[in-house]
C-alpha cells in the first residue's frame, strides 16, 4: 500500500504547487479533496485511500496545522 500512499500525496503536493505544506490552509485540503471526489475517477475505497495518505503525511507525519487554521 505505501507506494500507493506515496501516489496519493504526490498528488496533492502537485496540485498544491506553488504553495508549501508549511503554509497549508484546511480550505485547501478541502477544496482538494472536493475535486478529487468530484472527478468521479477513483472507486470509494481509493478516495478513502487518499484521506488516509494526506492524513498521514498532514497530521501524523508532519503535524501541519490545516485543521486548526481557516481561511
Amino acid at each position: 500500500m505505501r507506494p500507493w500512499y506515496l501516489h496519493r500525496v504526490e498528488a496533492f503536493v502537485k496540485a498544491l504547487w506553488p504553495e508549501s505544506l508549511s503554509r497549508l490552509m484546511a480550505k485547501q485540503v478541502t477544496g482538494y479533496l472536493q475535486a478529487v471526489s468530484s472527478q468521479g475517477q477513483l472507486a470509494d475505497w481509493q478516495f478513502r485511500q487518499t484521506v488516509d495518505a494526506l492524513q498521514l503525511i498532514l497530521v501524523d507525519l508532519s503535524q501541519v496545522p490545516a485543521v486548526g487554521r481557516s481561511g
